[in-house]
């Protein structure tokens, strides 16, 4: 911000997928640390943003750890938990750097995030897709987008809804998968709309 040629008034963050996790982290760490930047972002939108996690992840972490129990599977294992630290992280959604500070990211059963809020004073927009027609049924829950499942990708929260959990505003996108939303026309207007 200090070399922009004028002065920064105003900051929109738009993250896909785990990008929408890392908006989180960047406005939490930074508040944290005091930067000014936060306060001047007006707008941040989630496409397909795992913020509850992502249930491929969980799957694969389950597997590993079913696999180490047999012999036979413990080489299985292995090759499963050579995922990166950031795909781990995708398992629930974390966006705190001491969210594995209490157990290893391969550890059985995983530790749960902790609870970091939406950014206060901004508006908060979730795109939303799922392969379906329909966000509240059962293909919705479970595939979502084929790698976030609706609820994940509209509320942060894991337990009882309180102040800053829920994002704003949700645009649901039927038939559409989670890497369509990078390029979808209406995804495009909508950011556009948002913005202007």
């Amino acid at each position: 911000m200090a070399g922009w040629p004028v002065p920064v008034e105003r900051l929109a963050l738009i993250g896909h997928s785990m990008g929408g996790l890392v908006i989180r982290a960047a406005c939490h760490a930074a508040g944290e640390a005091g930067h000014h930047w936060p306060a001047l972002v007006g707008t941040c939108v989630y496409l397909g943003s795992p913020h509850r996690g992502a249930a491929l992840e969980r799957a694969v972490h389950t597997a590993g750890a079913l696999l180490d129990r047999l012999p036979e599977g413990r080489a299985s294992g292995e090759i499963l938990r050579l995922r990166s630290a950031g795909i781990k992280d995708l398992r629930h959604g974390a966006v705190h750097p001491d969210d594995w500070a209490d157990a290893p990211p391969d550890s059985w059963p995983s530790p749960r995030p902790r609870r970091i809020p939406l950014l206060a004073g901004a508006r908060h927009v979730a795109v939303a897709a799922t392969l379906g027609a329909r966000r509240d049924g059962l293909e919705a829950r479970i595939l979502g987008d084929l790698l976030v499942p609706y609820p994940s990708a509209t509320r942060p929260a894991h337990r009882r809804p309180e102040p800053g959990d829920t994002v704003v505003d949700v645009v649901h996108l039927p038939r559409t998968d989670h890497l369509s939303l990078l390029n979808h026309p209406q995804v495009r207007a909508e950011v556009v709309g948002w913005l202007a």
